[in-house]
């Protein structure tokens, strides 16, 4: 029998109070919003490459989307927002955010002015872009990895 997996909000709400840092991929060291989101896919037994070249304010982020969209583990959603989400929102022209839903109505980030990752109450920031869930044929459970 495989063991139980991780919830993605389960395992986002696990590095709350993780310090920001920006292009951070190490909870021991701190997490940007790319970090948080490859860190708790990791810990759902999804093993992710998500890009890496990439600025704090980016005019477009379309080859950012086609690489994740190229990702087996990772799927398109729809519909209402609900738990266990990526969310992708543009903040204004030049800045996009990951951010991972608890629920319709709370969000997990890493803030960047509050230097850690947090849990936002509410709507997401910006606009939504692209979600994405874990597409549960094709991941890794974590006894796998």
């Amino acid at each position: 029998m495989q063991p139980a997996r991780l919830t993605l909000s389960a395992a986002a709400a696990s590095l709350i109070g993780v310090r920001f840092q920006l292009h951070g991929r190490d909870p021991a060291t701190g997490l940007d919003c790319v970090g948080l989101c490859l860190e708790a896919l990791s810990q759902c037994g999804c093993k992710v490459a998500l890009p890496t070249r990439y600025g704090l304010r980016n005019s477009a982020v379309d080859h950012m989307l086609s690489a994740v969209s190229e990702q087996a583990c990772l799927a398109p959603c729809s519909g209402p927002v609900g738990a266990d989400e990526i969310i992708l929102v543009r903040l204004d022209p030049i800045h996009f955010h990951l951010l991972i839903s608890a629920s319709g109505t709370r969000f997990i980030h890493a803030h960047a002015s509050l230097r850690r990752i947090v849990c936002l109450r509410g709507k997401p920031p910006g606009s939504i872009i692209a979600r994405w869930r874990i597409n549960n044929t094709n991941s890794l459970h974590a006894g796998d990895i």
